[in-house]
């Protein structure tokens, strides 16, 4: 029979192997998708133009360090052999120019990993800078890798080649990573086109920069020119100002794309106006340069947003325990009750403390007494919706208003904070490790009162009794049945 530590280590290499097998299958299916459907469906004839598997492998690695394992390096590569195969290059040309590619991610991934995470994900001013310098870095590793092969067989230098392999590169380094890198997690991406209430009232108003994208385009491919290439740059700002990085992002790429594939397949705006390779690839640089600004105003705008969020939430959030403050729970829970109680809805207002917080502070200390407050607070803001609110009150009581549930519903939510939280132990120190518990009084209405003043007393009533009658329970009334409502108010229990 095996011992516990074998099947522990046995199961430990299997839920190992079984992340790496998910995040293989994610890389298989991002490369996949980048090096065929980039070889299936670009022009014939364009050399190069769109090639995004560098930075989908690339993106990824930032994303995940686990795809930075030597087995995801090796399948990258044999997709992007396999892929040139497809296109009819020879297999030792094939070959060197699978070493290029894996060389520019290379030198990419060795440079980002010395940047900030917040740069990484375009949140601060300075990160469109990094990403620029990083791309003209990795593109043109991948292109010296690429003439190499050039050198080797007719013994001299093809700036033409070296201009294509570094100008495509840039396309997909500066304006393709920026929307894998801002792109929100799978759990997430639900909320990626969720308007703001201001804005959802105005559809038209939302959707007017993306209309004016698809405007400006038209509008460069009706007049033409080389100069008609800057016309989608201020539809793109106002993107900017308008929507998350990721949007605006995704909205820079497909225009420059477009822009790029127009230059490089002969179409569109630029035909005729292409003079030699040499044109095209300037016309390309052009594109991606001109992308660089809209990403940088959106970096600009998120990092200016992230700095107004915090200064926010550092208003309304207590600093110990992360629950509304006071006045911030009064506020959003009258503007809550107001709404409830005009479409007839239930409520149930509960207050709860810590018990013997007082015992705990002067036994232990005021650290270990935060350190109690911050357990509990994490504890219930675990288990309840956003839908509901969690303030702090007072030096341990804390006040929940769980909207649209009924009695029982708020008794189950109540009872599974008052387990979690009686069954975690707080690590004071090496040899010290406590159990607190907490006690619940509340009062369900089958519909909402807007006075929340008196609802918080009815209930603060309740807690009372349930702390008379014994510590560590929860103690739910229906409003109506509160003796609180007469006026008699017991003795508060400490």
């Amino acid at each position: 029979m095996p011992s516990i530590l074998s099947t522990w280590s046995s199961s430990r290499a299997w839920e190992e192997l079984s992340r790496n097998l998910l995040d293989l299958s994610i890389l298989m299916v991002g490369m996949t998708v980048a090096i065929f459907g980039t070889v299936l469906f670009r022009p014939a004839g364009l050399f190069d133009t769109v090639w995004p598997a560098n930075a989908v492998f690339l993106g990824l690695m930032l994303r995940n360090s686990r795809y930075a394992a030597w087995f995801f390096w090796a399948f990258a590569g044999a997709l992007l052999l396999a892929a040139d195969l497809m296109t009819g290059v020879a297999f030792m040309d094939s070959g060197w120019r699978t070493i290029a590619n894996l060389a520019g991610v290379g030198a990419g991934y060795l440079m980002f990993s010395r940047v900030d995470t917040n740069d990484i994900q375009l949140r601060t001013p300075g990160s469109i800078m990094y990403l620029l310098l990083i791309g003209i870095v990795a593109s043109f590793v991948t292109s010296m890798f690429a003439v190499g092969v050039n050198v080797a067989a007719k013994g001299s230098f093809d700036s033409h080649i070296w201009f294509g392999w570094f100008g495509s590169g840039m396309v997909v380094n500066v304006v393709m990573l920026p929307t894998i890198l801002s792109a929100p997690a799978l759990a997430d991406f639900r909320h990626v086109f969720k308007l703001q209430p201001p804005i959802k009232a105005n559809f038209f108003r939302a959707a007017a920069p993306a209309f004016s994208v698809v405007l400006s385009l038209v509008a460069a491919w009706y007049v033409g020119g080389p100069g008609a290439m800057a016309f989608p740059v201020p539809a793109l700002i106002w993107c900017a100002l308008t929507y998350s990085t990721f949007l605006t992002s995704f909205a820079t790429l497909v225009v420059t794309l477009c822009v790029t594939v127009a230059i490089g397949a002969e179409l569109g705006i630029y035909a005729g106006a292409l003079e030699s390779e040499h044109y095209i690839n300037s016309l390309r640089l052009g594109a991606t340069l001109l992308a660089v600004g809209p990403i940088a105003v959106s970096a600009v705008s998120t990092a200016k947003n992230d700095v107004a969020n915090r200064l926010k939430r550092t208003a309304t959030h207590d600093y110990l325990t992360d629950a509304l403050t006071l006045s911030a729970f009064t506020k959003d829970a009258a503007k809550l009750l107001y709404h409830l109680s005009s479409v007839r809805r239930s409520v149930a207002v509960l207050v709860c403390d810590v018990d013997k917080f007082k015992f705990i502070n002067d036994s232990y200390g005021h650290s270990v007494g935060d350190q109690v407050l911050v357990a509990f607070a994490n504890t219930v803001i675990k288990n309840i919706r956003h839908t509901d609110l969690f303030g702090r009150i007072g030096g341990d009581e804390f006040v929940l208003i769980l909207s649209d549930v009924q009695k029982e519903e708020a008794e189950i939510i109540a009872s599974r904070i008052q387990k979690m939280f009686a069954n975690e132990a707080i690590q004071i120190s090496d040899e010290l490790v406590l159990n607190a518990t907490a006690t619940f009084g509340g009062i369900a209405l089958v519909q909402a009162y807007s006075d929340l003043m008196h609802l918080v007393e009815v209930a603060d009533g309740v807690l009372n009794r349930a702390k008379a009658d014994g510590r560590n329970r929860i103690m739910m009334s229906d409003y109506h049945q509160v003796a609180l409502l007469s006026t008699k108010v017991p003795t508060r229990v400490v």
